[in-house]
């Protein structure tokens, strides 16, 4: 599920999943290039880069990218972006 939020001084876009989540004390290598969780659950698809890359994208854009374990199953990415005045 992927939702959009925009409120007078920023842009939050949420990405949920429903997985099983990963151990909290992971999540941090999620962000580092070339780290992927399913190895060890024998999926080797990709290569480790979307999310490094998804986090370098966002703060060059001033903005803030969260992975965090969902309440009840899963995980939510979440990026806000700050929006910038047309004047």
């Amino acid at each position: 599920l992927i939702t959009l939020k925009k409120n007078k001084d920023n842009i939050t876009i949420s990405i949920l999943d429903d997985g099983p989540g990963i151990p909290p004390e992971e999540i941090k290598r999620l962000l580092k290039p070339f780290e992927r969780m399913d190895e060890a659950r024998g999926n080797s698809e990709g290569c480790g880069l979307g999310l490094a890359i998804a986090e370098r994208i966002t703060q060059s854009h001033d903005g803030k990218l969260t992975i965090a374990n969902r309440a009840k199953k899963g995980l939510e990415v979440k990026i806000v972006l700050p929006l910038i005045s047309e004047s």
